[in-house]
């Protein structure tokens, strides 16, 4: 895609120069809204836009898109800009993104081919190039003649079903349904009002049943936003009425718990613990506040024979913390508390406290983007400037942090997914002059295999080019990152 950000900036220049020599587009009336905060009068002149039905807001929607239209049909070269960008477009045959893989080698991802407009979903059994469609969303019948897309699915721990949320029309209502993967028919399970862009649902061990998020249901004549407030976390068993599903964290519901009405509290389970996260996002910032506690009554945490389950704290906002990972007791913290590009510190999870966290990896000059745990080990997603890199912390008690060496002589890589029951992660490579690919790093034999899951596209490697990855000293002697894409040859001499 990067090469196609010239072609995209130059259509958006000629589009302005051509609109430049006709009327101008239609203009949004003003209807000022002045609300005061703290003293202060804040005014909001297109507040009425909020509401995306009203003819006035959808008349000057589509009179802006005729007025762009019109413009662009202007532009002398257009046809062929648009010809090369579809050309370029459809130089993969397919690519493949979401990519989960299984405790028994088996994959599951979603793939796109040139020609399509939506993924569907796919499984391939292991060491196979034979694949399976589980899902095609877009033959999906609609009734008001949009379409539907996969916004995110999970698999059961033995891959024998697998829960997908279903989004209509580019929308973020997601509707959640289960596939049984060996039949390919749909289960019963039907859930509206799915909140899970924060935290996706999470499966028992023994797949009888999963923990999800939902979105309160609005009351007549609410405003819309306050379908975002007052969501909770439930646990729904395969084949029961989901209205009738248990709340298991949410506002009220534990008196050692604190969740706002417009927090959005969720719960994660981690293979191989006997612990249960309470994980509460406070809308779109970053720090969290995490809980633990035992999971012994299973998945009736509602009720727990009347007794309040012990829930300890592990993080507060205070403590900056945005990502997390657990592997075995102890749970793994990203937190930028008195760590700008972030640290990881970790706690036991049957007494847990930020404040006595052990620090395991130190804040540095990289930048920490994330963490994931395997069986062998914490593997940390680090950036440097434009690239990335992954690093590996065994869990051997004073292993050193590794960091690995990327295959082929790729400058990045990024974390594509693992397992917390297997060794090793699947790395995802990118460069700025050829096409990326999905490698499987073995901690035994400390190399990466490619899993030649995607071609390469007729333009997906640059011929007859270079790119290396610098710093440079800004005016105040900082070091700046710099990438330098050349052609091959050139001499490099400032």
């Amino acid at each position: 895609m990067r090469r196609y950000v010239l072609s995209s900036a130059l259509i958006v220049l000629l589009a302005l120069a051509a609109s430049s020599a006709q009327a101008a587009p239609p203009v949004a009336p003003v209807r000022d809204v002045v609300d005061p905060y703290w003293g202060q009068q804040v005014h909001d002149p297109y507040r009425y836009m909020e509401d995306l039905k009203s003819p006035q807001v959808q008349t000057w929607i589509k009179s802006q898109a005729e007025y762009t239209d019109a413009a662009l049909a202007k532009l002398p070269i257009r046809g062929e800009l648009l010809a090369r960008l579809e050309q370029l477009d459809a130089g993969a045959p397919f690519r493949i993104s979401g990519l989960k893989r299984m405790k028994d080698g088996r994959l599951f991802y979603l793939k796109i081919r040139a020609e399509e407009n939506v993924a569907k979903l796919y499984v391939r059994a292991a060491n196979s190039e034979t694949e399976a469609l589980l899902l095609d969303p877009s033959a999906i019948p609609s009734t008001d003649g949009g379409h539907f897309s996969i916004s995110w699915y999970v698999p059961s721990p033995d891959g024998r079903r697998v829960l997908y949320g279903l989004a209509a029309s580019g929308s973020e209502d997601d509707v959640l349904y289960c596939i049984d993967v060996p039949t390919g028919k749909l289960l019963s399970e039907k859930i509206d009002r799915m909140e899970a862009s924060y935290t996706e649902p999470y499966w028992l061990a023994d797949g009888s049943g999963f923990f999800y998020s939902r979105l309160q249901r609005l009351a007549p004549g609410a405003p819309a936003t306050d379908g975002y407030k007052l969501s909770k976390a439930h646990f729904h068993r395969l084949g029961t009425d989901p209205e009738k599903d248990p709340v298991v964290f949410a506002t009220g519901l534990w008196p050692r718990v604190a969740i706002g009405d417009e927090d959005f509290p969720s719960l994660v389970l981690a293979t191989g613990t006997p612990y249960a996260i309470g994980k509460i996002k406070h809308g779109d910032s970053n720090p969290l506040t995490l809980y633990a506690a035992p999971l012994a009554a299973g998945s009736d945490l509602s009720k727990r024979g009347g007794r309040p389950l012990p829930w300890k704290i592990i993080c507060d906002v205070a403590d900056s913390v945005s990502d997390f990972a657990v592997h075995g007791d102890h749970i793994y913290l990203m937190s930028a508390k008195g760590a700008p590009r972030f640290k990881i510190v970790r706690t036991p999870l049957a007494s847990p406290g930020y404040a006595r966290a052990e620090l395991v990896v130190p804040p540095s000059d990289r930048v920490i983007d994330g963490l994931t745990s395997a069986k062998d080990a914490l593997y940390v997603q680090f950036r440097s400037g434009a690239p990335s890199m992954v690093g590996r912390l065994a869990w051997e008690p004073g292993a050193p942090l590794t960091m690995l060496a990327l295959p082929d002589g790729y400058a990045s890589g990024r974390i594509a997914g693992a397992r917390s029951d297997g060794a090793g992660v699947m790395v995802r490579t990118a460069s700025w002059t050829r096409a990326g690919a999905t490698y499987a790093y073995d901690p035994a034999t400390n190399r990466f295999t490619d899993m030649q899951l995607m071609p390469v596209g007729k333009f997906d490697n640059v011929s007859g080019y270079e790119s290396i990855e610098v710093e440079i000293p800004s005016h105040d002697g900082v070091l700046v990152p710099l990438s330098v894409v050349y052609k091959s040859g050139l001499k490099l001499d400032g």
